[in-house]
């Protein structure tokens, strides 16, 4: 009598991001850290608390982010919502500026592209790795 193989039962793990949308998730939150520890900085030097309470906050959201927090996540995910609302305005306001202040406005449609890339990126790699962090 020949034994026939049993098939072997696989568990479906469901979707799992590519590691390139967790390089990015690490890249934003590495930038977000870093730009909260710049803030830091310069609030301490100046004495301005209030640069130093944003500072301080951003760092500790882009560390939280960068250790996988999910409560740092949620915040994130609010302020990136923000941050591409105030990049779109940025970007149509520094276009709409150059009429009256020249080409020097439309260095703030930089700053808010720079923005809307950041924060649209960070929305969308929170989106595909939320299956990691479900229980």
């Amino acid at each position: 009598k020949v034994e026939r193989p049993k098939a072997v039962k696989r568990e479906s793990k469901g979707y799992v991001a590519s590691k390139a949308v967790w390089v990015w998730y690490t890249i934003i939150s590495t930038y977000w850290a870093l730009a909260g520890a710049v803030t830091l900085f310069f609030g301490l030097s100046d004495g301005s608390s209030f640069g130093v309470v944003i500072g301080a906050f951003d760092l500790a959201v882009g560390a939280g982010m960068l250790l996988r927090l999910r409560i740092f996540r949620g915040i994130a995910h609010i302020l990136c919502w923000i941050n591409l609302v105030k990049g779109l305005c940025f970007i149509l306001g520094g276009l709409l500026g150059t009429t009256l202040f020249g080409p020097i406005a439309f260095i703030a449609s930089i700053i808010g592209l720079v923005w809307v890339v950041t924060s649209g990126g960070m929305i969308y790699v929170i989106g595909e790795t939320e299956s990691h962090f479900r229980g």
